[in-house]
Order: structure tokens, then sequence, then C-alpha cells
């Protein structure tokens, strides 16, 4: 067959399988994979498939899991808001000081983390509602949370 009809028939399974409430990138893997192994031979298919998940992977894509892994655990454990509270003491008590508190303290758990990301997620389970017991307006405490870790 020529890889014209190949392509062809591949739309149509591919629209086959989509109506059988087959999520759309397994569709796209089948038949890529089907079409591929027709036009270059299985053993080309099945070497492309080990190698191009690898070759197309970025280091982002690996790390920021991760990251927000060590965040959720840290979360967990309790040290984010042991810090926030030591640094709310000591700068808590000036004029815009929660918010001072918030940044400083996500800008410490961004760096014992690695990543801003993760350092706003944690430290926006613990700083978001301590601004609104204080009635922080929340378009002050969602930017001050999420540019404290950068």
């Amino acid at each position: 067959m020529s890889p014209e009809v190949i392509g062809i028939i591949g739309i149509v399974f591919l629209l086959v399988l989509m109506f059988c409430n087959i999520k759309l990138g397994v569709c796209f893997i089948i038949v890529g994979f089907l079409g591929y192994a027709l036009i270059s031979g299985w053993d080309k298919a099945l070497l492309m498939v080990g190698l191009e998940p690898f070759a197309q992977m970025n280091y982002t894509f690996t790390v920021v899991p991760l990251f927000l892994l060590m965040g959720a655990i840290v979360a967990a454990s309790g040290i984010n808001s042991d810090m926030y509270l030591a640094v709310r003491k000591w700068i808590g008590h000036i004029r815009g000081g929660l918010a001072m508190a918030t940044c400083v303290a996500s800008g410490i758990f961004a760096a014992l983390c690695g990543t801003s990301l993760a350092g706003a997620v944690a430290m926006g389970n613990v700083a978001y509602p301590a601004m609104k017991k204080y009635n922080y307006d929340d378009r002050l405490a969602g930017p001050v949370i999420a540019a404290g870790g950068t």
C-alpha cells in the first residue's frame, strides 16, 4: 500500500477509536505506531517506541513534578507553617508586615525547594488563609504569594 492510502485508513481508524470513547492521546499513539509500522516495518516502529519518548523529553518536564513533590512533602510535614510563623513574628508587627512576611517566607521556601512554583503552592496553603483572616484584599494576597518565591 502507498503511504497516502495508509494515511487515509489511519484517519478513519482514528475516528473509529475516538467514537469508542478511547482517550485522544491513546488514539494518536495507536494509529501513529500502526501507520509507522506499516510504512517502515515493525522493527523500526518498535525501536521508535523505545527511543522517541526519551528523545523528545525536556529536562524541565522531568524536574518540575519532583519539585512539586518536594513542596508537598514539606507542606505536609508542617515546616512551611513553622517558617511562616517565625517570619511573621519577626516582621509581622509593622504595617503591611503580613504581606512582607509572606514574601520573605515564600522566598526562603523557594530557595529550599529550588523552584518558585512549589514555593508558591506550599506557601499559598498557609499564607492565604492568614491573609484573609486579617482582611487583606485578594488583589494583594494572590500576587504577593505568587511573587514571593521569585
